[in-house]
């Protein structure tokens, strides 16, 4: 009898370390829940972001870059550079032809730049992403990279601190080995881990290209294309990942962009997802803006005017060329277009601001 008494004292204690246990695993699972800090993924049908200054000129030291899609670090952004990485004269980031990149036996457009006479390629042309990793550890990067056959052939990663200073990052090599196919990558950054600011360069590894030549002796053809780049982290605390996803984003002196990230789709306009794709966990939903509208735009005219929410961006396109305008204090905006406009021409246009989902589109015929 007193032997039961021993036993059965026995398995309670032990039942009790395992439950002890138990919860202490369920903590640790969640606190490991990896976070994405930002998503740069575009598609065609909201390709503003990628769009947005094609009518610039080159003269792109003032390019702000690309907001990401989604993503706890807000301020993060996306450049791109044909040129020298030692340079800072960013390129404009382009969109290819329907249906010229296969990626999962499918076909679509892509974001790209492209080398040409006005930017011919340099000795190491990049793709760049300034973030931040603070308060986050096992830092990992995932995209899709492809090229045209004399575009960029091998790519490997750097990072830095102060966007001057940059290491390689060992085991980050990728190899393009078809025309026009999108190639997928992932990588895990441990080196990149609790930093306040973070530049990731995705930059040429040599100057071959992908049909076996050179760049540096064809430098005005060729383009690289890039897309779906995903950096996540883990929280570096023992909170909940859930909790500290929703932290404030760390903010970011050098950047000179307020915008949100923008959308512009013709069905169903801006779709920003308000759910956290890797926790699950719901994030502070944003309101969706109202669609701008035209008060003038006569055929033979060069000039359109309009209303729209407060000190929001407005991005108008028209036979292909996109034109934007900041709204004023009264809610008012002017455009002054390169060419008088044409009976049958459609103008399309929505509203994007910081903090705010982009407006679905609106559309008008001149007459």
């Amino acid at each position: 009898m007193k032997l039961s008494k021993k036993i059965i004292s026995f398995l309670l204690v032990t039942a009790s370390i395992i439950t002890l246990t138990g919860v202490n695993n369920t903590r640790y699972s969640r606190a490991a829940a990896s976070v994405t800090l930002a998503d740069f993924s575009f598609s065609k049908s909201d390709g503003a972001d990628t769009a947005k200054d094609l009518n610039d000129t080159y003269n792109t030291k003032a390019d702000t870059g690309y907001s990401p899609k989604s993503g706890t670090i807000t301020t993060s952004r996306l450049f791109a550079s044909v040129t020298d990485a030692s340079k800072a004269d960013y390129r404009k980031l382009e969109w290819s032809k329907e249906a010229d990149y296969s990626y999962n036996n499918s076909s679509s457009s892509m974001p790209i730049m492209a080398a040409s006479t006005k930017n011919p390629w340099g000795s190491k042309p990049y793709f760049l992403i300034k973030t931040s990793t603070k308060g986050y550890k096992n830092i990992s990067l995932s995209l899709i990279l492809g090229g045209s056959k004399k575009g960029p052939a091998n790519y490997k990663i750097e990072y830095s601190t102060d966007n001057k200073n940059y290491s390689s990052l060992t085991g980050t090599n990728m190899e393009l080995k078809s025309n026009k196919k999108m190639y997928s990558f992932s990588f895990k950054l441990s080196a990149l881990d609790n930093l306040t600011t973070a530049y990731i360069r995705v930059i040429a590894d040599g100057t071959a290209t992908i049909e076996g030549g050179s760049f540096a002796q064809v430098t005005t053809s060729g383009e690289t294309a890039i897309n779906n780049i995903v950096i996540k982290g883990e929280a570096s605390s023992n909170e909940p990942a859930a909790t500290a996803a929703k932290k404030p984003a760390a903010s970011n002196s050098n950047n000179t962009s307020a915008n949100s990230s923008i959308s512009a789709n013709d069905n169903n306009g801006s779709n920003n997802n308000n759910q956290n794709s890797s926790t699950g966990t719901s994030t502070t939903k944003k309101k969706t803006l109202s669609k701008p509208s035209l008060t003038s735009y006569k055929a033979g005219k060069k000039i359109i005017n309009g209303k729209a929410v407060k000190k929001s961006t407005v991005t108008l396109t028209v036979s292909g060329k996109t034109y934007r305008a900041k709204a004023s204090g009264k809610g008012t905006f002017r455009i002054k277009l390169k060419s008088k406009l044409k009976k049958g021409q459609v103008i399309k246009l929505y509203s994007s601001k910081s903090n705010y989902n982009s407006s679905k589109i609106r559309k008008y015929t001149v007459n």
